[in-house]
Parts: structure tokens; sequence; C-alpha cells
């Protein structure tokens, strides 16, 4: 109705190519422009102590490292600006809406995120977050970031439940359906508009199929109930602590009160931090 197109009538249409996003079409990455993931600097590693863009830094006992030099990877989400590690601003440009930094230290070369654009020549200091350091000899890592993306397997399920809902004026009992994500034998209640999202994308049949649900360590929060995970280690990055755990055969990281020793604990997911993926055909859902 007050449509002034006509059924196969053939339209032009404009582009927002601000807005568009390219892909390739076997692997699914982008191809636009990236951001860079890592910036890889030399770093040597005595008694404790590291020592990298001119700066002595200690060494947080989450990471376990010998004496030596080693190519060191900073993730981008690891520079921030503010800190005691002297830059110069080389180029500053905005790319996919980001104002991404490429930063002079020295010899070395480093990126970061801005929320302000940068004179170049301006001068800044940075701070590096050690979970996100990665350390290479050679060809192999010998000390991994911490993972911040976790997952665990689960599936979605309905069940028949009766309500009780004002009919006609009166209070009876109808029949409706309830939805829950069920990960490692805990039931999460889960949104009718969020399910609507997963049929849409994989069918009907998504009630029998497995499901990947990603959460970052700060989403998960402790509880006293949820679900259970046995605590094999406990890292101390210094300002940060985070209890490596197992659910079942998952792998995952959950952050935690400094001082935390429990042999294992109960987590509860906020469903508006899940990301969905379908196993079998690792598709993103939600």
């Amino acid at each position: 109705k007050g449509c002034k197109f006509q059924h196969g009538e053939i339209i032009e249409i404009s582009i927002d190519l601000s807005q568009m996003q390219l892909f390739d079409a076997e692997t699914e990455k982008s191809i636009l422009p990236r951001i860079p993931v890592e910036s890889v600097v030399p770093a040597k590693v005595v008694g404790g102590k590291l020592e990298t863009l001119g700066a002595k830094i200690d060494i947080p006992d989450a990471i376990e490292i010998a004496n030596g030099e080693y190519s060191m990877g900073v993730r981008l989400s690891g520079v921030t600006l503010g800190g005691d590690i002297e830059a110069k601003v080389e180029e500053c440009e905005e790319i996919n809406g980001n104002i991404l930094l490429r930063l002079r230290v020295g010899n070395d070369v480093v990126f970061a995120l801005s929320d302000k654009e940068k004179r170049k020549g301006a001068s800044v200091k940075i701070a590096l977050d050690p979970k996100t350091l990665a350390f290479y000899s050679g060809d192999d890592c010998v000390s991994e970031p911490l993972n911040l993306n976790n997952k665990l397997g689960g599936r979605v399920s309905k069940q028949v439940v009766q309500l009780d809902r004002e009919v006609k004026g009166r209070i009876k009992k109808v029949k409706d359906l309830a939805f829950s994500f069920d990960i490692h034998g805990y039931g999460i209640d889960a949104p009718v508009d969020t399910v609507i999202k997963l049929v849409s994308g994989g069918g009907h049949e998504i009630f029998k199929k497995k499901l990947t649900f990603c959460f970052s360590p700060y989403s998960a929060k402790v509880a006293e109930s949820g679900i259970e995970c046995n605590v094999v280690k406990v890292l101390n990055y210094g300002k940060e602590t985070f209890a490596q755990c197992k659910a079942g055969d998952d792998e995952i990281y959950v952050a935690v009160d400094k001082g935390f020793a429990g042999e294992s604990l109960h987590i509860q997911l906020p469903v508006d931090c899940l990301e969905i993926i379908e196993t079998e055909r690792d598709i993103h859902l939600v």
C-alpha cells in the first residue's frame, strides 16, 4: 500500500559505500583495508622484567617465560593511550569508523586506537596490557595471550508450559511455548526474539542441531548457581585475575576477583552477551 513501484519493475538504487562491507566468497573474511590485529616488536626477558619499547615492565605471574630474547606480539586492543612508554604519532587515519594511530617508539612501530584524532608528530604515552602479549622464539609461540573468545557447546530447546492469562475477564490456564539454551546441563531462559533469529538462520531443525555459544571472560558472571566449571589454574595479570576453567571438554576463561582460590565455580551468562553459531556449518546466527 502506497508503493509507487510495480512488481517486476527494474529500478535504480544508490549505495552508501561507507556502510558497505566486502568479504571473500570462500573464506568469508573481510577484504576491505583492515585494522592490524597485532604489532610485533623485539623484547627481552631478564630476571622477571620485560624490556621492550624502551621500558622495563614487571612480568605478571600469569606469564611463565624463561629469560631470553623474543619477538613480542601485542594485540591492537592491548595498546592503550596513557602510560609510561613514550611514542610519536607517525600516521592518524580513520578506517571503518575507527581512528587508528601508527606510533613510532624508537626503531619500532606499534598501532593503537584512539577516540580522538592526533596530530602527526605529536607525542603520546602508551601502556601495554600484559594479557594481550604473545612471545615468539623463531617460528614457535612460547607464551600465548589470554583467550578472550570463550566457546561452550549447547542446544536450544522448547517446552510446552502452562501460564495464567486473563481471558474475557477471567484468569485461565493456557498452553504456550517456552525456550531455553541448554549449556552443559544448565538451562538459560531464551528470549523469543533470539529464538526467531535462530530459526530464521538455521531453520526449524535448529532444535536438533548443536550450537556454539561464544562470550568474553568478562561476560561470564560468577554466581551461586549456573554452569558448573572446574578451575584448572588462576592467572594473575597484576590488575586483573582470570580463572582458567573446564566445563566438560570445553576450556574457558572467567574474570574473577583478586585473591580467588576456589577449585570450582558456577557462571551465569547474560543472553544479550552471547554470540551463537551453528556448529556443524560454522554459521553465525546471532
